[in-house]
């Protein structure tokens, strides 16, 4: 073997080890979408300041990070005394001014499990209607729907229906994988503020970031059990008061797990979201836990989920998750 025979031979190693690190590399990627509902703020305060102020700390923790994010807008929140409230009006346009994306979550938050089709539709017209007027301003047009309660019903006629319905009025479906009870965090923060129990709001901040850092764990492994390598993850979460204290928090130990965030539109490339969905059940879950159950998995691959400290459920009035 001369010389020249082995430095070729060689040279082509290594650009099939950096080709093959590479490809090990992106296969391995860590990627997330947030996503946060019901805009323009949920909280049990009903002063104005307090939703200017979980607004301002979002976005200011948002556009500091620099991360996309689409926020998903409830429409009767738009409305005060049976009329629009331009005050509400002004807190979207704050997300939009930030950069961000608008999407549907329907006027009323209803279920679609307990609510009849055509009345369905005119929950995501009426929403849209509104959508569409605001956006007009930014040259833009709702584009994702995100599901109340991630409920769908029993019936697949109907679901089926549901979806052409969409189709039909350019919307797409806005999935969640990292499904989690941030909404009980927010409401035993909050309860704990309203009655100047600082200790216990601050060990509710506490534990807020291990228990959603655990639930990235815990859907990272079900990915990979079910498709054997982690999705574009998409996250929920609500635009509450510990969100907008602690965001900064949760964003940077969810940099330090290796995500990288990405944007709604990228996440959805993923091909896990052309999966087939076949489940029929009452329960709002993971369209991870969706595509399992479609698959036929067993009980034991849905152990060991986490939930909420006993404590955190206990002060926000919560029997169970």
């Amino acid at each position: 073997m001369n010389y020249i025979y082995k430095y070729k031979l060689k040279f082509l190693f290594l650009v099939l080890f950096v080709f093959s690190a590479r490809t090990f590399s992106q296969a391995q990627a860590k990627e997330v979408a947030v996503t946060i509902d019901d805009l323009p703020v949920v909280t049990i305060f009903r002063d104005f300041q307090t939703s200017v102020e979980i607004t301002q700390k979002l976005l200011k923790t948002i556009t500091g990070n620099n991360i996309p994010v689409t926020g998903f807008v409830i429409g009767k929140k738009l409305y005060k005394d049976g009329k629009i409230d331009g005050n509400e009006i002004n807190l979207l346009k704050m997300w939009l001014n930030a950069g961000l994306d608008l999407g549907n979550h329907t006027f009323n938050h209803p279920s679609l499990n307990n609510t009849d089709l055509e009345t369905y539709k005119d929950e995501v017209i009426k929403c849209d209607d509104i959508l569409k007027k605001i956006l007009a301003e930014y040259n833009e047009k709702p584009e994702y729907l995100r599901q109340p309660y991630l409920q769908f019903g029993k019936d697949p006629e109907k679901i089926k229906s549901y979806y052409k319905f969409l189709k039909e009025n350019s919307y797409k479906m806005a999935p969640v994988t990292i499904d989690n009870s941030d909404w009980i965090f927010a409401r035993a923060y909050e309860i704990a503020i309203r009655k100047n129990n600082k200790a216990l709001q601050d060990s509710i901040a506490k534990a807020y970031i291990p228990y959603m850092i655990s639930k990235f764990d815990y859907y990272r492994k079900q990915s990979n059990k079910l498709f054997s390598y982690e999705v574009k993850q998409i996250l929920l979460m609500h635009a509450n008061r510990i969100n907008a204290d602690h965001l900064n928090e949760l964003l940077a130990a969810i940099k330090k797990e290796g995500y990288k965030f990405i944007s709604l539109e990228e996440a959805l490339k993923d091909n896990a979201y052309k999966h087939e969905d076949s489940y029929l059940g009452n329960a709002g879950i993971s369209w991870i836990h969706r595509w399992a159950i479609t698959e036929g998995k067993k009980r034991e691959f849905f152990g060991d989920e986490p939930t909420a400290p006993k404590f955190v459920m206990e002060a926000a009035g919560v029997k169970s998750e």
